[in-house]
């Protein structure tokens, strides 16, 4: 996360200026270019390879959507090997790939930093619409990085336990020679929080494209962290904004869900925000060799469209094609309605208002059955209906990256599916809840260079 002058060079030379090449050419002479104007800011925001590409696999490496044979397994480097089964070595990445998608995320906060920096230089004549929607798209993008870090190197947020329990190293200016410290997860999580607070009043209610954020996707965002923190109240006030905000939910039988792609073209109206994971060779893609849990795949009734649009047979074995990425070989890890709803309808039932957590929950499961062929979910208790929302959404956000962080922030409250296992030939390899390992190592180079402690494994 130290990056060094080459990558800052980088960033001041290319990442503002290729885009605008006549910006460029007229600041050549100087050994450090530094941006100055609305047009280099919104320059360096529209660069989806840092913003919206390249987001970490770890996000969804360590869950139970997917499963590897001996076979599958064989031709992965140690440190794929190491991911999928949960060790416990120190040496835990045994390659450089983990330090790669780490500095791509400090990357965007080192970006998204500057940005605001840059920004309170601009004179206070230009401090329009435009200056406050991109100040809000730089605290957006620095919130959904933290969140991404937080959610892989810290635990699931213990409202007795988070001041104290490690969180990330918080990058507040982009000064890279300043030291590095592990705040905690608290602070971790008030700081994501409290950027997204400050960003929503600043967003725009629509963009030209869905990689940069809105009100509605900052809402969406807050939701998220406020439901994996605990904070049910605030998760059900802050999804209702953001419904109020965006388009509606889709409906999969104007989909070709027997497409290769069946959610082509990219963005498709359930995306608020779009972002997506580098890709992993560990993926249950039919350009990769993992396969979708077959548990998961049993609970997709014969009428549900999502078992079409989901999946594709390769040789045999089941691979999810089904990504709001649009493309099948590419995990869509950003933000859509379908989140949204599920998050207000679980919010609603732990209120004990079942009429309203169903009517939600129904409103979203009719637009996934074949027409005609759905039976809304009738009166049951509160603790039911939860039961059956949690189901939901472990069915519909499938490969989304939310997977790990739901069974870590359930499992704390003894709502999650417990042990995990994975069989590989004749050994078994077990993930119990609250685990240490369910804390990825930061990368030994970063710990070398910032002296910051490691995370237990």
């Amino acid at each position: 996360m130290r990056i060094n002058n080459i990558l800052l060079l980088f960033f001041t030379i290319i990442v503002f200026g290729a885009c605008r090449k006549d910006w460029l050419d007229t600041k050549s002479d100087q050994s450090i270019v530094v941006p100055t104007t609305l047009d280099d800011f919104e320059a360096a925001l529209a660069n989806t390879s840092v913003f919206n590409e390249n987001q970490p696999s770890l996000l969804e490496l360590g869950c139970d959507d997917y499963y590897h044979t001996s076979s599958s397994l064989s031709n992965k480097t140690q440190g794929q090997k190491n991911i999928y089964t949960w060790a416990g070595t120190s040496n835990f990445y045994a390659e450089q790939s983990s330090k790669f998608e780490w500095d791509n995320v400090y990357l965007a906060i080192f970006y998204s930093n500057r940005i605001l920096e840059g920004l309170q230089e601009v004179k206070q004549p230009d401090r329009s619409e435009r200056w406050n929607n991109l100040k809000g798209s730089a605290l957006f993008f620095r919130s959904f990085a933290n969140y991404n870090l937080v959610s892989i190197y810290s635990k699931a947020y213990d409202k007795n336990s988070a001041a104290s329990d490690l969180g990330i190293i918080l990058r507040l200016e982009s000064d890279i020679n300043l030291k590095a410290e592990r705040a905690s997860v608290k602070e971790s999580y008030d700081r994501i929080i409290s950027d997204l607070l400050e960003a929503i009043p600043l967003l725009p209610n629509k963009v030209l494209v869905k990689t940069s954020p809105t009100k509605a996707a900052a809402y969406a965002l807050l939701a998220r962290v406020y439901l994996f923190t605990g904070e049910f109240e605030k998760a059900l006030k802050a999804s209702t904004e953001c419904i109020n905000l965006a388009d509606g939910i889709l409906d999969y039988n104007t989909v070709a869900v027997d497409a290769i792609s069946p959610f082509a073209p990219l963005y498709t109206k359930e995306v608020i925000f779009y972002s997506r994971m580098v890709n992993s060779p560990l993926f249950p893609l039919a350009n990769g060799t993992g396969f979708v849990d077959t548990v998961v795949l049993r609970s997709y009734g014969e009428k549900d469209l999502r078992k079409r649009a989901f999946f594709r047979n390769v040789n045999g074995r089941m691979t999810f094609k089904g990504s709001y990425s649009s493309l099948f070989f590419v995990l869509f890890n950003g933000l859509a309605i379908d989140e949204v709803y599920l998050i207000r309808a679980e919010c609603l039932a732990r209120a004990d208002k079942n009429s309203e957590s169903l009517s939600d929950l129904n409103k979203l499961l009719s637009s996934r059955y074949e027409a005609g062929s759905f039976q809304p979910i009738s009166t049951m208790t509160s603790k039911e209906s939860l039961s059956i929302i949690l189901k939901e959404r472990r069915k519909e956000l499938l490969c989304r990256g939310v997977r790990w962080v739901d069974i870590k922030r359930l499992n704390e409250i003894n709502e999650g599916p417990g042990t995990l296992t994975r069989l590989i030939g004749g050994s078994e390899f077990k993930l119990a809840p609250k685990d240490n390992r369910y804390v990825y190592p930061l990368p030994n180079s970063e710990i070398t260079v910032s002296d910051v402690p490691q995370n237990p494994r």
